[in-house]
């Protein structure tokens, strides 16, 4: 039996509701921010990656090298394909994760015989005070990310020279 002035607090009740609410929503919020930035990262990877390879493409041609194919959007707006001669696929991608700062661009390619099969490198986004900024890790995604040890934080323009070098050279390094 119920004594009498025993009751819950209601009150109490609703407001922690309102404060799970209020932090699910804060949460969902900070969720999307990143989001936005790290596309918005991406989007000036894909830029500075457009750059690289007509600058690239110009001193291929006079060394008689292989050339970069045009960069196509793959599925979605996230991921960007760009063969290298005629039988090196590159992709790029964005991955976002499930919680803030969960976030990676992925570089990947796979073709010809001195490729050995697929190679790929991952930068982990990670918020710094004023920018977002990536962070290398060793090529096996986030469960293996090395951290801020094995990059300084790479800028888009940086993440785009690596992958076009590392497309001529045939290796990640």
């Amino acid at each position: 039996m119920r004594q009498e002035g025993a009751g819950l607090d209601y009150a109490r009740i609703a407001d922690n509701v309102q404060a799970e609410r209020e932090a699910r929503k804060a949460e969902e919020d900070a969720y999307q921010e990143h989001k936005r930035k790290s596309l918005a990262f991406f989007e000036r990877v894909c830029a500075h990656l457009a750059q690289e390879i007509a600058t690239a493409n110009d001193a291929l041609k006079e060394k008689r090298f292989p050339r970069f194919g045009p960069i196509v959007r793959v599925k979605d707006r996230w991921a960007i394909a760009f063969p290298y001669g005629s039988e090196v696929k590159v992709g790029v991608s964005l991955m976002t994760g499930a919680y803030p700062s969960a976030s990676e661009i992925c570089c990947g390619m796979s073709g010809a015989s001195e490729y050995s099969g697929t190679q790929a490198v991952f930068y982990a986004l990670r918020e710094d005070v004023s920018d977002l900024k990536a962070w290398r890790g060793d090529g096996h995604g986030m469960d293996h990310f090395r951290g801020e040890r094995a990059d300084p934080g790479a800028r888009p323009e940086e993440i785009a020279q690596r992958v076009v070098a590392a497309v001529i050279r045939g290796r990640f390094e």
